[in-house]
């Protein structure tokens, strides 16, 4: 769909303030061809992308008037994030189109995930329509609304322990992880002041479980976006492209199942990557091997055994 934002963005861009908020509008054309439109606040949000040496734009909050959703698109929701396209060259549409199939793909392995719409965005500046862009942009659903439908609770502590979490599902996020070259994220701490944990969001069922919920998948071998950090110095790695496995031995009773699970989703994996209709045929040609590589490992014993069950964490870190 196209959807059209209209709000101060030279600012917005320009500014990158957290502590501001931006009124303008969000609208899209409806099923009888009648423009309908939403009263909204925007705000930039994130750290890495925000600063303008790696992002030309930054990423959004999208804050809707929620008395005025109903029957629209987005009815019962309000605060929803946008992941903006960095920049306007094509490499940077192929990095948010890797990105936003990272949640598909992981979709594929658990019920348990975030889901993600994508749109063409017009980014129009207020007072000036003539001052517009349009790039490809996708919607992040918001933990609270997760929550509500799974009748799950948000977890508020800033630290868990990983015993604490569902295993089966903390298994998965972890091999996923492993799948798509992703180590910057923890399941069991959260940055300080804030609740848990690092790209990851943390629901408590109702028999107390905790249920890992990942996402911001641009810092991936996957996704291998130019603008993205290198790994932290403490994985031991150089670059995303080398994989490194980041569960808990703990878990170990349900990894056989997880990888059962994951090697079941190998011809559904692989059609999503090669027949997305958006992505470019190199792009393409890229993430399959990436992730095809990581399949070839999943066929080997000795290489599962060395990479997984011998790399697991012990420590409760």
């Amino acid at each position: 769909m196209d959807l059209r934002l209209e709000a101060p963005f030279s600012l917005i861009d320009s500014e990158r303030d957290k502590e501001k908020r931006y009124d303008g509008t969000l609208s899209y054309v409806g099923a009888e061809g009648d423009r309908i439109s939403i009263d909204a606040n925007f705000e930039v949000r994130g750290n890495w992308r925000l600063a303008q040496d790696n992002c030309r734009y930054p990423q959004l909050w999208v804050d809707l008037k929620k008395n005025q959703t109903a029957g629209t698109l987005f009815e019962n929701q309000n605060r929803l994030k946008l992941v903006v396209q960095c920049d306007r060259y094509k490499s940077y549409r192929d990095f948010l189109i890797k990105e936003q199939l990272a949640y598909e793909l992981f979709s594929m392995f658990s019920g348990y995930h975030f889901d993600t719409r994508l749109f063409n965005v017009s980014y129009v500046e207020a007072g000036n329509a003539d001052a517009s862009r349009t790039d490809l942009g996708f919607f992040i659903e918001h933990p609270s609304r997760l929550a509500d439908q799974l009748q799950f609770k948000k977890e508020k502590r800033n630290s868990v322990l990983p015993i604490e979490l569902n295993s089966l599902q903390a298994n998965l996020v972890a091999i996923f992880s492993l799948m798509i070259g992703s180590t910057d994220y923890s399941l069991i701490q959260g940055p300080v002041g804030e609740a848990c944990c690092h790209n990851s969001k943390l629901l408590k069922s109702q028999s107390g479980e905790l249920f890992a919920f990942p996402y911001d998948f641009d810092n991936t071998g996957f996704v291998d976006a130019s603008y993205a950090a290198r790994p932290s110095p403490n994985i031991g790695v150089r670059s995303s492209k080398e994989r490194v496995y980041c569960g808990f031995c703990l878990h170990g009773e349900t990894l056989d199942q997880a990888l059962d699970i994951v090697r079941s989703n190998r011809s559904t994996v692989a059609a999503a990557i090669l027949d997305h209709p958006l992505l470019r045929e190199n792009a393409k040609k890229k993430s399959f091997k990436f992730v095809n590589d990581f399949y070839e490992i999943l066929e080997n014993p000795e290489k599962i055994q060395k990479l997984i069950w011998d790399s697991c964490r012990n420590r409760n870190s």
